[in-house]
């Protein structure tokens, strides 16, 4: 059912990163709506996911943000409201998923909003965290509205397609292959989840927190703690190291069997290193790479991936333990530290 305004809204609140800081906080603010701008796509957004990637954005662990104040998020769901000149694959009326790789269609580079203390607010060619959001025409891709996907849909954004690119292309993960899952956040969950339904035989999953022993269960997987993982003589086939942690990538490079490939997702802070132990492990034939966002194409995939959730609604729904909303966003990115936790999703209410 397609959402209409009764009144224009004028002004949508949306979280802002003002500054870098330790205790993952954002800003809400009111913006004003525009016209879209050539190239443009106008959303009313539905859902969005909160990400590891914000979490390193706002920490700075890439280091300093040249360009405060600005809008964030890059996994969406929404409708369209309105297309600007130029824009021809998608229409007013479209639901859509907002990512982060490119897709089909005009390429731009961000935008500008004014909010109401007249303050300039930027942006990249997508966000997500606002009631409203204008992204770039590539980085919106329409999908079926399915009301038992709404809060699924946003992790078409970033955490699924990656997963899915870097088992099915990156690694080339074959059934008879034996996977191990270092990190079991959202993307780590993402990964079981595909290996899960590609019917991979061995699939284990390695994070500090007992808890997660569960999210295994729910995936096909075993369950290892870091000190298990470490003091066990098991090697594997492939190797998915989430957390960034240089510890732990130097260990998944330990565990590599002969012809083993180790891919690398979790990204270290700026400047840190990494030791290879016994580096005549690469010569075996191992493959040390890191993740390319999985090679993913919005443009000739999503349809597949949309496919696979629809078949599997209950399963991927296990995907998410808790829903906020936008009042709630930095209690969301407190709960991504908790044991418990899954994906956080962020919904938004458009009363009226």
């Amino acid at each position: 059912m397609k959402y209409k305004e009764k009144t224009k809204v004028e002004l949508f609140r949306a979280a802002i990163l003002r500054e870098q800081n330790p205790a993952l906080k954002l800003s809400l603010v009111e913006l004003y709506r525009r016209d879209p701008l050539p190239g443009e796509v106008e959303v009313r957004m539905i859902s969005a996911g909160l990400c590891g990637a914000q979490v390193n954005e706002i920490l700075g662990k890439k280091g300093p943000d040249k360009f405060l104040p600005h809008l964030m998020g890059h996994e969406g769901y929404g409708e369209v409201i309105a297309v600007g000149e130029g824009v021809s694959t998608v229409s007013v009326g479209d639901h859509v998923v907002l990512h982060w790789r490119k897709g089909a269609g005009r390429d731009l580079p961000g935008i500008g909003l004014n909010s109401s203390q007249h303050e300039k607010i930027g942006g990249g060619p997508v966000t997500t965290f606002s009631e409203y959001t204008y992204v770039s025409e590539n980085r919106c891709t329409s999908v079926p509205d399915d009301i038992d996907l709404r809060s699924i849909y946003p992790l078409l954004g970033c955490a699924l397609p990656t997963a899915f690119g870097a088992i099915s292309r990156e690694a080339r993960v074959g059934p008879e292959d034996k996977v191990v899952i270092i990190g079991c956040g959202g993307l780590g969950a993402a990964l079981a989840f595909w290996c899960d339904l590609l019917r991979v035989r061995s699939i284990t999953i390695v994070d500090v927190h007992p808890e997660k022993a569960e999210v295994a269960r729910d995936f096909g997987a075993s369950y290892l703690s870091k000190n298990e993982l470490l003091d066990s003589d098991e090697s594997y086939d492939v190797v998915f190291e989430t957390t960034g942690s240089t510890e732990m990538i130097e260990s998944a490079f330990d565990v590599l069997a002969k012809a083993g490939r180790l891919c690398l997702i979790g990204q270290p802070k700026l400047g840190e290193s990494v030791t290879l132990r016994n580096f005549l492990k690469v010569y075996d034939g191992i493959r040390l790479f890191p993740s390319m966002g999985g090679g993913f194409s919005p443009e000739n995939e999503m349809q597949n991936l949309v496919e696979l959730l629809i078949n599997n609604k209950g399963k991927a729904s296990k995907l998410i333990s808790h829903k906020i909303n936008i009042d709630q966003i930095n209690d969301g990115f407190q709960k991504m530290k908790e044991a418990d936790c899954r994906r956080v999703i962020l919904e938004f209410d458009h009363a009226g």
